[in-house]
């Protein structure tokens, strides 16, 4: 083989193997809920940058980032979560961004008939199960247990409650029928066909939910930056709220 043609070659193996070695690479820790539309998100973020998300409650991502698990972003499904990080040092300074919110509801696979009074729960329990995310630690849980403590039920329905290890599992049950209902987001209601919403809770039932989105320290991430940056910006925004959630005002 001539000379210049080996050249030639080798020059070709070496440009054909530079694009994957060399795409930027961002790894984000999201909220369970987040799945779904943050791959959306991603398909429309038009860049050669390689985003790479880990689903899971914001309480396991948040233990894990405290453990040093390598990750550029977090996007929590609380403020509790991130502010331990914060206490932390795990976050880049004034990179926190109060990022989206959402709704409460109760949802069934077998019920279709709405809950006109929040006193009528227990009864419609009697027999059945209520599932929760972990009402101690999961953001969605914390919120539940808010909510029907607010309606005035928790005492009467603790004894039928069970608890799940996230969101997207209490709405799995509920939608498969191995429990007849769950309390969870109104996002995760409206991405699952098997489901119906039996009920809202009242926004002041429960505190605010809120998705904070913040950068770790330590990875100096400049993609992780600009894809935070997009987040925050109107096409990602229009995702969103295609999925139900609300974009606050100081995002867009």
């Amino acid at each position: 083989m001539p000379p210049y043609l080996k050249t030639l070659l080798m020059a070709l193996s070496v440009c054909a193997f530079v694009p994957t070695r060399l795409m930027a690479e961002v790894k984000v820790f999201a909220a369970a809920s987040l799945k779904g539309v943050l791959e959306e998100v991603v398909d429309v973020y038009a860049t050669a940058t390689d985003i790479r998300i880990s689903y899971g409650s914001s309480a396991t991502m948040a233990r894990q980032i405290g453990l040093g698990a390598p990750a550029d972003l977090f996007i929590s499904a609380n403020q509790l979560w991130m502010d331990d990080l914060d206490r932390k040092g795990k976050l880049v300074s004034d990179s926190q961004t109060p990022l989206l919110g959402n709704g409460l509801v109760l949802v069934s696979g077998r019920d279709q008939v709405p809950i006109e009074e929040w006193a009528s729960l227990p009864d419609r329990l009697l027999g059945n199960k209520l599932v929760l995310a972990q009402v101690n630690a999961v953001p969605a849980g914390i919120y539940a247990k808010e909510a029907l403590q607010a309606v005035g039920v928790w005492d009467a329905v603790a004894q039928n409650i069970v608890q799940s290890d996230n969101v997207r599992s209490a709405l799995s049950f509920a939608a498969t029928g191995a429990v007849k209902y769950a309390v969870v987001y109104e996002t995760d209601a409206l991405a699952e066909q098997r489901v119906h919403v039996v009920g809202r809770f009242p926004e002041g039932s429960h505190s605010p939910i809120r998705y904070p989105a913040a950068m770790i320290s330590g990875r100096n991430n400049a993609q992780a930056e600009d894809f935070l940056a997009f987040l925050k910006g109107p096409i990602a925004a229009s995702v969103f709220v295609a999925h139900g959630f609300t974009v606050l005002e100081d995002v867009q």
